[in-house]
């Protein structure tokens, strides 16, 4: 397993994309 130390980068994407769905989800329950 890599750690996060080792690969900041990866973890940066990993929470880009945490954050991209989460405004997905956000705009689905607005549009509800």
């Amino acid at each position: 397993m890599i750690r996060e130390t080792e690969c900041p980068g990866l973890n940066h994407r990993n929470d880009l994309a945490a954050k991209q769905v989460d405004t997905l989800r956000s705009k689905e329950q607005g549009e509800k």
